[in-house]
């Protein structure tokens, strides 16, 4: 599903993990940005990743 601006706001800073389908793996990071199409995770190694919605399987909210 999309989401809401205001829902955005809210999960920018916060940790996740999303299953990608074309990597076929958990990915790991920091939220550090979200639109209406994307979500962009800060790795472990500092390296930021665009991940486009259409390839997100789940993504679920780490409690830190």
């Amino acid at each position: 599903r999309n989401i809401s601006t205001d829902e955005q706001r809210d999960i920018v800073n916060q940790y996740a993990r999303v299953w990608d389908t074309e990597v076929t793996d958990w990915i790991p990071g920091k939220i550090v940005e979200a639109s209406t199409s994307s979500v962009t995770l800060e790795l472990e190694n500092g390296e930021k990743k665009e991940i486009d919605f259409s390839r997100i399987a789940k993504a679920k909210l780490l409690n830190t």
